[in-house]
């Protein structure tokens, strides 16, 4: 299993013109880098960074989650990218992005 999970899998087919040889890795069905089988947040968007069981910040803050005040979810959205920034997922330019983009959010305001 250890195999299939670092990518050391091959499989290879001899032909009379040769062999072809081919890479199995496990299914990845939202690409977000995290096998199917691993993967806590099977619908993240392409191109979402994902913590290491698959899961983004959408999906550990969500906007209409059940925040008290808007505080409350500027407090989650750090505390994930802060994660993901220690992971290496994401760059200290694209932390400062996103808390700076949740401070600006409407997430956990009254009424919204």
């Amino acid at each position: 299993m250890i195999y299939l999970l670092d990518g050391l899998l091959y499989v290879s087919v001899f032909t009379g013109a040769g062999e072809i040889r081919g890479q199995i890795l496990p299914m990845d069905s939202d690409g977000d880098g995290v096998p199917d089988f691993q993967d806590m947040c099977p619908d993240t968007l392409p191109n979402d960074p994902v913590n290491a069981q698959g899961c983004g910040i959408e999906q550990l803050c969500p906007c209409a989650g059940p925040w008290r005040n808007h505080g409350e979810y500027v407090t989650c959205v750090k505390a994930v990218a802060l994660n993901l920034l220690l992971e290496e997922r994401i760059s200290a330019e694209d932390y400062v992005e996103i808390i700076s983009a949740s401070a600006k959010s409407d997430c956990g305001k009254k009424n919204h």
